[in-house]
């Protein structure tokens, strides 16, 4: 019995890899085609190579337990020839299987080429009746449509008039690949998406406004100011943080946030890390936000102080507006109460608790 199989994306190449190694001979459609030595695409695709991907490289988690994991373990174990493509190239990607898209591709191609029951057949299939799907021997062809959400007008036109149906919706979004050079690093950071995976992987670009990146490099300058004079000022405080050897002892230098939570106080061994000469230490995203605010509240500070404080409005929106008791003097007047205090209790000297 010959297999028609139509599609080269992922469930074709494997449908046909399959047929194959079960005895099937195979004719393998793709559309996707050179055409006058120009490539003849979908909207989506930037190849004509079997099982691109057009969006993420990512085949889902590989964390145990979850429903991805286990629909990949099911697929091994049934010998899916495009997951053991895919776990020989693998690349990093935190608790997911990611895959080098050109290299998956390739050796896609490459396993349907040594396949001597597979026939490629580079045209577009419009119809699903004719020319009569049978034999020599009158044994009748079976096809296998795998076409995906990428299927071309006019067959997507002849499953309507087959099914007597509408289509159902799809809707996707494209990753954009760029090329990483041309990024500059001095304007943006990467931060881990929901917090996984790892540096290189499931990351995305923060883009940092010119007032922030001047706050950075004076924050820097001041951290290695305050270094440099730590050694005349205070040298056995300076040889702690130098040595490292009080481990554990904390200083009441500075306060940082570990991913944003949970707050951790300087000691002489995360100093010694962050306050380096060449000092390329990142500022956790809302890090000093955080720790006034988990101090305010502690305090007893209202909740509509707390917002006011971090900004939490708009423009016509302001804290002190016509729906609120709060007026701007009243507000400094009241945080003029906690903030001095909350500085002094982080060891940090309050010159004037007047302030306005």
């Amino acid at each position: 019995m010959r297999i028609r199989v139509i599609g080269g994306g992922l469930a074709g190449p494997e449908a046909a890899l399959t047929a194959a190694r079960l005895g099937c001979p195979v004719d393998l459609y793709e559309m996707r085609t050179l055409v006058d030595g120009k490539p003849r695409l979908t909207p989506a695709h930037q190849t004509t190579e079997f099982g691109e991907l057009v969006c993420s490289n990512s085949l889902k988690s590989e964390s145990t337990n979850t429903a991805p994991w286990l629909l990949k373990q099911e697929m091994r174990r049934a010998g899916s020839a495009l997951l053991r493509i895919a776990d020989e190239t693998a690349v990093p990607a935190g608790h997911a299987l990611a895959v080098d898209r050109v290299e998956f591709s390739h050796r896609i191609a490459e396993a349907i080429a040594a396949e001597p029951l597979i026939r490629v057949i580079r045209e577009e299939v419009t119809t699903l009746s004719t020319p009569p799907l049978q034999n020599e021997d009158g044994a009748k062809h079976v096809t296998i449509l795998a076409t995906g959400p990428l299927t071309s007008d006019a067959l997507s036109r002849e499953i309507e008039r087959i099914t007597g149906a509408g289509h159902l919706a799809f809707y996707d979004s494209i990753s954009p690949i760029v090329d990483a050079e041309t990024i500059d690093m001095e304007r943006v950071y990467m931060a881990a998406r929901w917090d996984k995976g790892t540096a290189d992987y499931r990351i995305r670009f923060v883009y940092l406004a010119p007032v922030v990146l001047d706050q950075i490099r004076f924050y820097r300058e001041h951290m290695q100011a305050v270094y440099a004079i730590l050694g005349v000022v205070n040298p056995s405080l300076f040889d702690l943080v130098k040595t490292n050897d009080c481990e554990g002892v904390p200083l009441n230098l500075f306060w940082l946030a570990d991913e944003v939570a949970p707050l951790e106080l300087m000691t002489p061994g995360k100093a010694k890390e962050l306050l380096k000469n060449e000092f390329n230490y990142v500022i956790p995203q809302n890090a000093g936000r955080h720790y006034l605010k988990y101090h305010l509240i502690k305090a007893g500070c209202s909740p509509e102080l707390v917002e006011a404080q971090l900004g939490h409005w708009e423009a016509g929106q302001e804290p002190w507006g016509p729906f609120s008791n709060l007026d701007p003097l009243d507000f400094a007047r009241q945080m003029a109460g906690y903030i001095p205090d909350i500085m002094e209790s982080s060891g940090w000297r309050v010159l004037n608790r007047n302030w306005r």
